[in-house]
């Protein structure tokens, strides 16, 4: 199963794009992150397939209802892939996978979205199949929406987009970039715009930025900035680009365990079809952990930390939730 790549924080995406510098600075285009569960519908020679971000679903093995969803508009899935096909030139056989974030009611919480009456699909990018694990990332489809409302249907570009330009190897420009993205992630998470479209006022989670023109389809330099308050707290949002060494272990626990990482991971549990019991404690632990890791890696080597040190913390923290949430499935 093809699987939607990572989306990195600022700070992952710039040190990779200095060891590997492009030719001058490189403009990333941003659209609304939406608060849901990963999604994805694959229109391969031996049939139609619907996954989450780990595994095939069914309507039989589902993940938050989309197996069902999806099946019973197919029709209308299969006209986004006709327009997916036509769009980037691809043969009318072409296999094609749309990803997408279900959202709605239900589906995470904090936000405007999880206030809607019902649920949506939300494209925001495809992939064009060449082979097992290979392929072409195709970026988020133009607005499009053939009486989509109705489907709950619907293109990710259809919201307000963003547009910034980041030259990776001037500090200027890396900071006059922090800035901007700051100042844009707060509108977004002051005024959702996804919510807007639907006459709803309210929380927003964020923008995914990805890079256009000569890069596009570089899913290694994808990467999110998000505000706290979908988290229940009320601090500005910070994007950092310079970063400040971490004291201690036990101190870059505390800083990288927060509630929403906690609370992602009982997520991703559901996701790869496990139910909360002791024996998904093993699976919880390597999500939050492999997520500590790969997001709070520059942090770790700006401090001199090394990770076997840190894991003992984050599995520490980790486990003290995990337990703490079977007490209360368990009465």
């Amino acid at each position: 199963m093809i699987k939607f790549t990572h989306i990195e924080q600022l700070n992952n995406v710039l040190k990779k794009m200095r060891k590997c510098p492009p030719d001058g600075p490189v403009t990333f285009s941003g659209t609304v992150k939406l608060h849901g569960t990963n999604a994805g519908v694959a229109f391969l020679k031996d049939g139609v397939k619907f996954q989450s971000r780990t595994r095939y679903i069914t309507p039989e093995d589902d993940n938050y209802g989309f197996a069902a969803f999806a099946t019973d508009k197919l029709y209308a899935l299969e006209l986004f892939a006709r327009y997916t096909r036509a769009l980037h030139t691809l043969p009318e056989d072409a296999e094609v996978i749309l990803f997408g974030e279900w959202i709605g009611p239900g589906i995470n919480k904090g936000c405007v979205i999880h206030t809607f009456p019902l649920r949506q699909f939300v494209i925001f990018s495809a992939v064009h199949v060449l082979g097992e694990d290979e392929y072409v990332a195709l970026p988020a489809l133009p607005h499009w929406e053939p009486n989509s409302k109705s489907r709950q249907i619907f293109s990710v570009t259809t919201a307000q987009a963003y547009t910034i330009t980041i030259d990776p190897l001037s500090e200027a420009s890396r900071m006059q970039a922090r800035d901007k993205l700051a100042e844009l992630t707060l509108q977004v998470e002051d005024e959702c715009p996804w919510g807007k479209l639907f006459g709803l006022s309210g929380i927003g989670e964020g923008i995914v930025w990805v890079p256009t023109g000569e890069h596009s389809g570089k899913t290694e330099w994808y990467f999110k900035t998000k505000g706290n308050k979908h988290k229940g707290k009320a601090e500005k949002v910070h994007i950092p680009v310079d970063v400040e060494a971490v004291a201690s272990a036990r101190a870059f626990a505390d800083e990288m365990v927060d509630e929403a990482r906690l609370e992602q991971g009982l997520e991703a549990l559901k996701e790869q079809g496990l139910v909360l019991e002791m024996r998904s404690l093993g699976p919880y632990l390597k999500w939050v952990g492999g997520d500590v890791q790969r997001e709070g890696a520059d942090k770790l080597e700006a401090s001199g930390l090394t990770w076997k040190k840190a894991a003992k913390y984050v599995s520490i923290k980790a486990k003290e939730h995990f337990l703490v949430q079977l007490r209360g499935v368990d009465g």
